[in-house]
């Protein structure tokens, strides 16, 4: 071999080998670990993006939860459901009722309210307040009856939980109730009883409504034999995250 290509060929050959095999030492030693660790930082990078992008996605789901959350809070506030329960409020509020339905009349009898235990308004310094209701009505017709009952489930302060409903239709008419029939007197043809527990939210600090208030509204409007209300507070503001029992 060394005759057919000569010595300058076999030692440049050779050369050429030792040359190989130092590069490859080279890229074993030296290039092989930074590749490695070049491959490691990608793979981290990988890792580390992929979870920016999964808290994008979970912080995109927090949004719209809260958007929900603030929208919701603001329809309850709207129906009035952080309040102190000021008889003033329940009184004209049940005169409007009234006088929007058209019923005859309506007796009716807010009772003294009272905490309800609940962690959640307790955390933010809040408290729910219960105060039983009882509205006894008479009315020309059912329907009367019915959108007086509807406008408290919908549109009371608060929320108003229904415990209990009645209503009797008079079977007989006397001669003294046809006359006044014929002369265009209204006359109650329609009775009920409303029962139902009024709930709200207040400050904690908020002095409970402790006495019964009993008011009489006749066909005219206006309180009969009213005892003295109290003064309408301020109304509080509460955060989104509130518990209470909710519309």
């Amino acid at each position: 071999m060394l005759k057919i290509l000569g010595r300058k060929r076999v030692i440049l050959l050779g050369g050429l080998v030792l040359l190989s095999a130092a590069l490859g030492g080279v890229w074993t030693q030296i290039l092989t670990p930074d590749r490695e660790e070049v491959e490691r930082n990608l793979s981290s990078a990988s890792s580390a993006l992929e979870s920016k992008r999964e808290d994008i996605r979970k912080l995109k789901k927090e949004y719209v939860l809260l958007q929900n959350q603030i929208s919701r809070y603001e329809k309850v506030k709207a129906l009035g459901f952080f309040n102190d329960q000021s008889r003033v409020l329940a009184q004209e509020t049940l005169d409007g009722f009234r006088s929007t339905s058209g019923v005859l009349k309506a007796n009716y009898n807010v009772m003294a309210g009272e905490e309800v235990k609940d962690e959640r308004a307790t955390e933010i310094n809040y408290m729910v307040i219960k105060s039983p209701v009882d509205i006894s009505i008479e009315s020309i017709d059912d329907g009367d009856f019915y959108n007086f009952l509807k406008l408290v489930l919908e549109q009371f302060p608060g929320r108003a939980n229904l415990e209990k409903l009645s209503v009797n239709k008079k079977e007989s008419l006397t001669p003294e109730a046809l006359k006044n029939i014929g002369s265009g007197k209204p006359v109650p043809l329609i009775s009920g009883d409303i029962k139902y527990n009024w709930f709200s939210m207040s400050k904690k600090d908020t002095e409970l409504p402790n006495s019964d208030q009993q008011v009489d509204f006749g066909a005219a409007g206006g309180a009969i034999d009213a005892p003295p209300a109290m003064a309408a507070p301020t109304d509080p503001v509460v955060a989104p995250q509130a518990g209470a029992p909710t519309p």
